[in-house]
């Protein structure tokens, strides 16, 4: 039996988005030890694939109607249909920094520095003139 909670996720109704009410179910259910979940985050994309791949599990869809609702293959309907639940649908760098993001204070620094001085460039002169002026490289 699934937790009242993972249910109303699953249900084909309206797309699912958890209420107040939820959350404070969900973190009694955790501490409980009744129910444990994690909140994940999710795209519509990702929402539609999780319905989808519920019917198909359910059998009242085939793969190759759940590929071209999908837009992909039925290989991958079957490789989807052998992640490990919700969770593995989601793109895994979701909630990460990006390895090339500059430093927040380097960031701040230059576009303060673009205010004062070169508020009218495009970007690409905004970095030429940061470089030449402040000696500041940034992409």
């Amino acid at each position: 039996m699934l937790c009242p909670i993972l249910e109303r996720l699953l249900s084909f109704e309206a797309a699912p988005q958890p209420l107040d009410e939820d959350v404070a179910n969900l973190s009694a259910l955790n501490s409980a030890g009744d129910c444990v979940l994690g909140l994940v985050l999710m795209s519509e994309r990702e929402l539609q694939r999780i319905e989808v791949l519920s019917k198909v599990i359910e059998r009242r869809m085939t793969s190759v109607a759940a590929a071209s609702v999908l837009d992909v293959t039925a290989r991958q309907v079957q490789r989807l249909l052998k992640t490990d639940g919700a969770a593995a649908l989601g793109h895994k760098a979701r909630g990460r920094h990006s390895n090339n993001r500059i430093i927040d204070g380097v960031r701040d620094f230059s576009l303060e520095l673009i205010r004062e001085y070169d508020i009218d460039f495009g970007p690409t002169l905004a970095r030429e003139k940061l470089i030449e002026r402040h000696q500041l490289a940034v992409s």
